[in-house]
This record gives structure tokens, sequence and C-alpha cells, in this order.
């Protein structure tokens, strides 16, 4: 019978098995609690017929996440898949390579947008490949494809990074018939996986486990350690967009010892942060360099200032801010336990911090992840004195480190290879395999992030600082669905869509209105406004006292009136009786005024009497005159 028969075969059987444990995997799945803290471990590969190991997981900004891990079908390991979806849980487990060669290592990316790219190592019979799938949403895993088509030498360990477009560059070490170098592809959206580069072309000695970060541009870092002939150091290339690689650059010059398994992270600036660990001769110490976008790098520290054992496997993230946290295991003579030290934009490294407190068995393969705020969850493995179970604690800035959490409860058999990632509000996602006794599975917790954001609040009305004369004031506004919302200690009901009103009745006086939203968590929300009550009934009561004061004054001006006009009447009396005696003059005048013009008339009749008497004598005298000169007679001489 062919593999690919077999193939066939056990994917069948692989389909059978999922659809009949169905049931289980979903109530799994619905088992996370919808709480903050870590919800219950959850099997998520359901297929026995072989060991399933070496899982990676990452998430996308709203918290949606891919699994991928090798698979022992009983043939050869097989690469998987399984995807989360918030609120709904995991999927399917499913295939994303279909060769008929075995597949180890996968590691897998995702932009912000839950778009993933996929990587592994995979045999073609005569050596190892680095090939990858894409998954798309809406389309699922597109197919798998040879990024590297060398056939030198066997390719290693691929590593893989997206920017938040979904444009991915994937590095790894392989075999060129002289040594091994460290090679790189870049995939971009819309074209595909381009030309594999070398990005270290020195062939003094062997490179190894390169590591890979990319900023929100695209623009990438990588580091490895590599053999100089004598010692191992680490090296540092970063890739430019529209430019390419660069020159492989020394990023620690220290010769006393070797340095080994370097990691990088970097922020969407492009501001970076590498740590290794490295022999000083006596002993292993962590280290770490910074790099800063348009200055390069800086100067070699000691992230960890205990001599007094050796450390190793260090993992470093960094927030949105360029803030780092670093995570190590380190030996005290003892047990090896988890430490941390943390890195501040401006200040530098802190003082190192136990991250776990048990200090009976030993802890080892730390893993950490970091929200863009610089919270962070650490996850670790440790042994109880009978097997290896995995651990967390949580770090919150501000505070500090928890207490060390057990994530998983399942003692049929230790649990190996934490991954850790974790989205935009700080839950987080942790895969690891895991024994039940006769082989490896893969499992899963989430961590949902305390909600400590207060909810929306915001009002409409009443405007902050009003005078009303009315007794009552409509309080409305919106907030977040779901929440409790007092007025004044008033329970008021929030509407589908947010939406709130409510009468309020106001003292005289100022009011000052407090509405309050309380989430499900707990955070709370207050905003006040202060509304002036002016009850109109005082002013009317003035008015009226007002118009009575005015009444009063008005009868007072006129009684005041009334003695005037009583004093006028008086003067009136007095003036009548002067009208009447003038009155009486008057009629006396009248009759005296009759007499005289009586008189004037006699007078008068008497001169027109008189002038016709003497009118009459002078014609007289004249005719005398007259006869006496027709006579004969002189006149008489004039004196």
């Amino acid at each position: 019978m062919s593999r690919m028969i077999v193939r066939s075969i056990l994917t069948g059987t692989l389909c059978i098995a999922i659809v009949g444990c169905l049931i289980c995997a979903s109530g799994a799945s619905e088992a996370i609690s919808a709480d903050s803290g870590w919800g219950i471990a959850t099997l998520i590969e359901i297929d026995d017929a072989g060991d399933a190991q070496f899982p990676d997981v990452a998430v996308d900004a709203s918290g949606n996440a891919i699994a991928v891990w090798e698979q022992d079908d009983g043939i050869r390991n097989n690469i998987l898949s399984s995807r989360y979806v918030v609120g709904t849980g995991w999927g399917t487990p499913m295939y994303i390579e279909l060769d008929s060669e075995t597949a180890h290592y996968p590691k897998v990316a995702l932009d912000d947008s839950g778009n993933a790219t996929a990587v592994w190592q995979q045999s073609d019979g005569v050596r190892y490949n680095i090939w990858s799938n894409r998954y798309v949403i809406g389309s699922g895993w597109v197919g798998a494809t040879l990024v590297e088509t060398d056939d030198v030498g066997s390719a290693y360990h691929p590593e893989v990074a997206v920017d938040e477009s979904g444009n991915a560059i994937a590095v790894w070490y392989q075999d060129d018939a002289s040594c091994y170098s460290i090679y790189s592809n870049r995939y971009v959206v819309g074209t595909g996986w381009g030309a594999v580069t070398p990005i270290e072309t020195s062939d003094l000695g062997n490179a190894y486990d390169p590591q890979v970060a990319v900023d929100d541009s695209g623009n990438a870092i990588a580091v490895w350690y590599q053999y100089d002939g004598a010692h191992n150091n680490i090296y540092t290339n970063r890739y430019f967009v529209g430019t390419g690689w660069g020159m492989a650059t020394l990023l620690e010059t220290d010769d006393m010892g070797n340095a080994y398994y370097p990691q990088i992270a970097i922020d969407g600036l492009g501001d970076a942060i590498a740590v290794w660990y490295q022999s000083n001769g006596v002993n292993y110490d962590v280290y770490s360099n910074r790099y800063v976008v348009g200055t390069g790098w800086g100067t070699v520290t000691l992230v960890e200032t205990d001599d007094a054992e050796g450390v190793g496997d260090p993992q470093v993230v960094v927030d949105d801010s360029g803030n780092a946290m670093v995570v190590w295991e380190q030996f005290d003579g003892a047990i090896y336990s988890i430490w941390s030290n943390r890195y501040v934009v401006g200040t530098g490294w802190g003082t190192e911090t136990l991250v776990e407190t048990e200090d009976l068995r030993s802890a080892h393969d730390p893993q950490i992840a970091i929200d863009g705020s610089g919270n962070a969850v650490a996850v670790w493995g440790q042994y109880d004195g009978t097997r290896v179970n995995i651990h967390s604690n949580r770090y919150v800035v501000g505070t500090g480190w928890g207490t060390a959490t057990l994530i998983e409860t399942d003692n049929a058999g230790s649990a190996y290879y934490p991954q850790i990632a974790i989205d935009c509000s700080g839950d987080a996602t942790v895969i690891w395999h895991q024994s039940d006794g006769d082989h490896y599975n893969v499992w899963v917790n989430r961590f949902v992030a305390p909600d400590v954001t207060p909810p929306s609040l915001s009002l409409d009305d009443p405007a902050d600082g009003i005078t009303t004369e009315t007794s009552t004031v409509t309080v409305s506004g919106t907030t977040e669905i779901g929440v409790t919302l007092g007025i004044n200690g008033i329970s008021v009901v929030v509407e589908s869509d947010g939406s709130f009103a409510c009468e309020i009745a106001l003292f005289e006086g100022n009011n000052t209105i407090t509405v309050t939203a309380t989430d499900a968590s707990d955070n709370s929300a207050s905003t006040s406004v202060n509304v002036t009550y002016i009850n109109p009934i005082h002013a009317l009561e003035e008015e009226l006292n007002d118009a009575i004061d005015e009444l009063d004054a008005t009868q007072d001006d006129l009684a005041a009136l009334e003695d005037e006009l009583d004093a006028t009447q008086i003067d009136l009396d007095a003036t009548d009786e002067e009208l009447s005696g003038t009155s009486d003059d008057l009629d006396a005048m009248k009759s005296l005024n009759l007499v005289l013009m009586a008189l004037l008339g006699v007078i008068a009749i008497l001169a027109v009497v008189m002038l016709v008497m003497f009118l009459s004598l002078r014609k007289k005298i004249a005719g005398m005159d007259k006869k006496s000169v027709v006579e004969g007679e002189r006149p008489p001489p004039q004196n």
C-alpha cells in the first residue's frame, strides 16, 4: 500500500474521529470561562495515531488565533492547524501540507486582520526544505508552497514574521555545502514569495537559529549566533522595504565566551531590542542591545547581575512604546527558576525579578507575550516531583508581577514547549504538547484579561450650569449596552442601543445630577452636571408683595391727594366766594355801564343838537354878513 493511500485513509479516519468527537471539542472550547483569568485547558487535536508536538500559535488584533503543530500519523509527521474564533471556539484541525514526506517545526504569524502565514521544514526524501502556506480570511488555507529551492543542503528551523498588511519575512539556516548559513525570503500580498536571499556571507563558521521581527511598515531585523573559529557570536542584519537586506553586523564584541540563542522584538516604528545569553568565562549571563531607527545599535548591556550560577533561554517582547520585557531561566545552585527584567525607554533596564515563587522544583522554557500597553503574560514548564506542568504569571504596568498560576490540571503526563500569543486587549492564548501516558497531544488555554476600562458614558441633556423654573429635568445620554446605570441613586433602564432618559425632580437652588454607569467587571464611569432650580412661586410672591407695597404707596398718595383736593376745594370755595363778589361787582359795573352808556348817549345827542344849533347859528350869521355888503354897509374894521 502506497504512502499516499495510507495518507488518504488516515485523513478520512481523522475526519471521522473529529466528527465523532465534535461535541467533545465544542464543549471543551465553550468550557473556557467568559470571566477574566485563565479558563480550562482544552485538547484541540484528538488523533491518537501518533504524537502531536511542537505547536505554535499566533493571534490577530481581535484575539482570533491560529495554531499549528506537527503530528505523527503512524507513518510520518504532518503539519496541522486549527483556528480559534472569539465567541465560537476552536475549529476542526486540518492538514495544511499534502506532501508524502515528513514535516517538522511549524511556525505561524498573523496580520492584524487575521490572515496567517505558516512555515515549516519538510523532507523531500533527500534533504529538508522550507515550505509555507497562507490562511486568508474567508478562503482558508490556499495551498503549500516551496519557499526555497536550493538543493545543495538541508534547510532547518524556519521563523516567520508579518507586518500589519500581511507581508511576511521568513528566515532559516541552511547547509550550503561549506557550512550553515542564514537565508531569507519575503512574501508580498498579491505577488507571493520572492527569491531566496543569503543574509550573512561569512563562511568562517556555522550560523544557527535565526530569529526575525518585522515593524508595521514591513522593515525587518534578523539575529542569529555564528561561530568565528573560536567561539559563537551574535550577529544581526536589517531589511528595508524597497532596498533589501544590508550587511551582517556583529552585535556583541565580548570575546570572553560563547553567545547563544538570540531573540529579537520590534515595535511598530522599527526600534528593537535583542537579548541572548553569553558566557563571561565563568557562567552564563543575559545580555541585551537596543536598535533605534536612525541611530543604529547601542551598547551591549547586562540584563541580570546574579553571577552565582548560569542562565538560559531568554525571551523578549516589546510594547507599542518600545518598552521591553525579558524572561529567562536561571539556576541558583539547586533549581532553575524563572526571572524577569523590564526595559523602559529613556530609563533603561530595571532590577531583575523572580517571576515564579515555587522553589521546590525546577522551571524551564519560559515564553512571554506583551500587549500594546505593556502588560505581559509569561508561561513556563515546571516540575512538581512527578511531572512537568504549565504555569503562568501576569505583569501589570504599575503593579508588577502577580502570583504564579497552574494553568493545566491534567496529570496523565508531563507538558512541554509552551508558546503564547496576546491580542490588543491583553487576552492571551497558550498552547503546548502534553503526554497522556501513550503519546503527546496539543492543548490550549486562554487568558481573558480583567476588564479595567470604564464604560463609555456621555450626557446629551441637560447642559451643565443651566437655570430652570421647571421642577423636573430630563436627563438623557448614551452608555455601553449592558451596564447598570444610576442617576442620583435612581436605577435607570439602558435601551438596546445604549440610550437612556429619565425625569429627575429638582430641589430649590443648585442641584448636582450625577450619572454613574457600572459594567459587569465593576468598572465605573461617572459624569455630573449642575442645574439651578428657581421656584416661580417665590418670584410671584415677591411680585405680589411688591404690588401690595406699590398699592399701599398709591393709597398713601391718594390720601395725600385727597388732602390736597380738600385744600383745593376750600381754595375753590373761597375763590367761588370771591368770584361771586366779583360777579356782583360786575353786575353793578354792568348797571353803571348802562347808566354811563345812557348818559353818554344823552351827551352825544346833546352834542349833536348843539352842533346843529351851532351850524344853524353860524349860517344865520353868514347870511347877515352877506346882506350888509349888499346894502352898502362896510364891515367894521378887523382888529
